[in-house]
Formats: structure tokens, C-alpha cells, sequence
């Protein structure tokens, strides 16, 4: 994390969600990070979140895909770096039968030559649908599932009951 400039700022450590789409010839990358909160959830509490979640995108934008730079051999070792961990990842996915009608192969075998070997492009294609990361509230007071997006982050807020039922050990 220090290497990627995280450590003077707040991060989200929560998740990191990767879109990977193709054909094969023009493959884009897509970062999305996450962070998850549950109990009051104050505005100081969101107000770090977003803040959490703006400095993890900028710091991962900057370090694997900075606007000058981008050949220098740390940015080219860290993007390897989440291409064979994203690779591991769809693996695992696979295997473990998690979201079985997408198609991990496509990823796993189609796409891997040019993942690894930086045949792909950062995109942020999709950040005006859905922001350049996602906070999610599980808050006390919540009556209403709602969505919002401000500056550049979407906001989604459940009732905080809703949260325990994933906090809860699988049976």
C-alpha cells in the first residue's frame, strides 16, 4: 500500500470491484471501490467514507495508470501485479461456484494473455453511471433502500437489519 501512495490518506480497505469487458482486441479495465458502513452511520461518518473511497480511486489511478509515467517499471510491476490477483480472483470464483451464469472463462482464458501482458486500457467509461467508487450504509435510522451519487461516489443506504443478515455466518 505504501508503494501505491496510500499511506498519508484514509483508504477503503473494504472491497475493490474490477469490470473486466471485451472482445479480446480492445479489453477495459474498470476499479471500483467499495466501502461499507453499518450502525449510525452520521454525516461524519459518510463524509469519511467518501473520503475513504475518493482517495482509493485517485491513489490507484495515479500509481497503475498515472497521465506521465505509466512505463516505469513500478507501475508495470503493480498493474502485473492485480492482473494475476483479478486472474486468481475469477479463478476462485469459478471453482467455488459463485455467480454461476457469468462467464469466467472469458477472463480466465480468452482475456489472460492480454491481461498480463498489458493488452488492456483503463476506462472510466463507466463512472458517470455509477461513480468512481460506492458506499455502502447499512444505518439505524434507515426506513427506505435508497441510491445517490454525489461528487462522483454513489451512496446506497439500507436499514441497518439489513446488514446483520450478511454480517451473519454462513449455515
Amino acid at each position: 500500500a505504501r508503494n501505491l501512495g496510500f499511506e498519508q490518506r484514509p483508504a477503503s480497505d473494504d472491497v475493490l470491484m474490477v469490470g473486466i469487458e471485451g472482445p479480446v482486441d480492445d479489453i477495459k479495465v474498470h476499479i471500483h471501490p467499495v466501502e461499507v458502513k453499518i450502525g449510525e452511520n452520521s454525516s461524519t461518518v459518510l463524509n469519511k467514507a467518501h473520503e475513504q473511497v475518493t482517495n482509493t480511486y485517485a491513489s490507484l489511478r495515479k500509481a497503475l495508470w498515472p497521465d506521465e509515467g505509466k512505463d516505469r517499471l513500478e507501475c508495470r510491476l503493480s498493474r502485473n501485479f492485480l492482473m494475476q490477483l483479478i486472474l486468481v480472483s475469477c479463478e476462485k470464483m469459478k471453482l467455488y461456484n459463485i455467480y454461476p451464469n457469468e462467464n469466467w472463462d472469458m477472463v480466465i482464458k480468452d482475456f489472460r494473455e492480454q491481461l498480463l501482458n498489458e493488452q488492456y486500457s483503463f476506462s472510466e467509461e463507466l463512472n458517470s453511471f455509477i461513480g468512481k467508487g460506492t458506499i455502502i450504509s447499512f444505518r439505524t435510522d434507515c426506513l427506505n433502500i435508497e441510491g445517490s451519487i454525489e461528487n462522483e461516489i454513489s451512496l446506497l443506504e439500507f436499514p441497518e437489519k439489513m446488514g446483520s443478515w450478511y454480517s451473519q455466518p454462513m449455515k
